[in-house]
């Protein structure tokens, strides 16, 4: 098997995990398909690239 370095397991888990907060029953019958797609991006740009303090108060 040939080691990827330029893959981030770590950043693909986080992704993945902020994915799966966002799409919710709720949000995916409130977007349209296109929408959602938009805000998914959004907010997991915003995830990513918030400070870890206004995170830490978030229940997700």
């Amino acid at each position: 098997m040939k080691y990827n370095k330029s893959r981030n397991v770590g950043m693909e888990l986080l992704i993945q995990e902020y994915r799966g907060k966002f799409e919710t029953v709720e949000n995916i019958n409130y977007y349209e398909y296109k929408d959602f797609l938009q805000a998914k991006r959004k907010y997991l740009k915003y995830m990513l690239k918030g400070s870890i303090n206004e995170h830490a108060s978030q229940s997700y």
